[in-house]
């Protein structure tokens, strides 16, 4: 220690200071953290209430998004099919934006079943993109994809 008990309280008030401010940043930093964290479970779970609404059970290896929604269509859904999806769609879409996330060049703003049909391979690069992950259920309050008709 100095012999001078001004130049020793600067020096502590200083060290304190630094302290504090690593604790604020630190404080910041980890709040962000968090943050970000709950914005990617939400979309997460934005994915899979999409997911179950437009096609009900996950999709078999193999199986086409568009080749589903085509086999539900078929199988004279109710009439609020496919529009009843479009808001966890909108929901989904405003998450991942939130994210930075980019989708790529085919977003659906809704579900048209016309235009899946007339372009069905940009509708399913979307929905590879965007499968929910097989350990995250849609809240039970999303209404369930109606039944397909055969597959044959």
């Amino acid at each position: 220690m100095s012999d001078d008990p001004v130049r020793d309280s600067r020096r502590k008030s200083g060290a304190r200071l630094f302290v504090v401010f690593a604790l604020v940043i630190a404080a910041i930093f980890g709040a962000r953290e968090l943050f970000h964290r709950s914005q990617v479970r939400h979309a997460t779970m934005l994915r899979a209430s999409v997911h179950a609404c437009l096609f009900g059970a996950p999709l078999e290896p193999g199986e086409r998004a568009s080749d589903r929604l085509h086999r539900i269509a078929l199988a004279d859904p109710p009439h609020d099919w496919p529009a009843r999806c479009d808001r966890y769609l909108e929901d989904f879409e405003e998450a991942t934006r939130d994210l930075g996330e980019v989708r790529g060049a085919y977003v659906p703003a809704a579900v048209d079943l016309d235009a899946i049909e007339a372009h069905p391979s940009e509708f399913d690069a979307y929905w590879e993109r965007t499968a929910p992950r097989p350990d995250v259920a849609a809240p039970d309050d999303v209404p369930a994809a109606p039944p397909t008709a055969s597959s044959r």
